[in-house]
């Protein structure tokens, strides 16, 4: 089951920072990137947008966020979250302040898992901020999206048959892929009858989810994950195949608030 946490915090001690109003933003992201976060129990799509922070007059700041290490979402373990700040100094200078990449298994304040050093003047030469933010990504993102597609229209067959614009080619970077396919309801003409999304990879199947609607109008989600290693350099097109149990028409439901997500991201 979900669960959340509240992260709370005050923002007024941050170097430079005297007063709320020169807090320019203030919000919360994930390391996910581009990566949709899944409540699997709630049938919730949290797109990857950050949130911004409602920050009181005495700097205060507080928000629910589902745990790092809650079941029934998309990744298991793998998430985490960034406060990032962007501010003006006495001087004027725009500033960006970051907490580094944290867990949240428990009910935490800020300044308990907070890097209080990761501050960056946003104004010095462009190549040394360039310089800061590729390193801050190698050393704090273990999620970078290799590739990504969507599907708005619902997917019907009677045939086993590739879903039309979930293709994927990426190129390997040496590090664990995790290739992920989602969509929101799955269905079969004949009631109970077995609906499956096959992850392939360069034609051959990896990975494998199953359902079985009791109703032939509306069926549950499914999510499929596959992870391997690709060599650095090596490439590799992943595909989504529909499969059906018995003869009939299986459906794979999408729409535009609730599309067919296919992702692959390196960690």
């Amino acid at each position: 089951m979900t669960t959340t946490h509240t992260l709370t915090g005050t923002l007024l001690d941050l170097p430079g920072v005297a007063d709320t109003r020169r807090i320019v933003s203030a919000v919360v992201s994930t390391n996910l990137g581009r990566f949709a976060l899944v409540d699997l129990d709630n049938n919730d799509v949290r797109l990857p947008n950050p949130t911004r922070l409602t920050v009181n007059a005495d700097g205060s700041f507080s928000v629910d966020l589902i745990a790092t290490d809650s079941a029934g979402i998309n990744v298991p373990n793998d998430l985490r979250y960034n406060v990032t700040v962007t501010y003006k100094d006495d001087q004027g200078v725009k500033r960006t302040w970051s907490s580094g990449y944290f867990e949240l298994t428990a009910n935490r304040d800020l300044s308990d898992v907070a890097n209080t050093d990761a501050v960056a003047n946003v104004s010095e030469a462009a190549t040394v901020v360039n310089t800061l933010v590729l390193q801050a990504l190698e050393d704090n993102v273990p999620g970078i999206e290799l590739g990504s597609a969507e599907r708005e229209t619902t997917f019907t067959s009677s045939a086993n048959a590739d879903i039309p614009g979930l293709s994927i080619t990426v190129t390997g970077t040496g590090r664990p892929l995790y290739v992920d396919f989602f969509c929101d309801s799955v269905y079969h003409s004949v009631a109970n009858t077995l609906v499956a999304a096959r992850i392939r990879k360069n034609g051959v199947q990896v990975a494998e989810g199953r359902e079985f609607s009791p109703v032939t109008n509306a069926g549950p989600f499914m999510f499929v994950r596959h992870r391997e290693t690709l060599a650095v350099g090596q490439s590799a097109t992943y595909t989504v195949q529909a499969f059906q149990g018995a003869a009939g028409t299986m459906t794979f439901a999408a729409a535009a608030n609730a599309k067919m997500f296919f992702t692959a991201v390196a960690r």
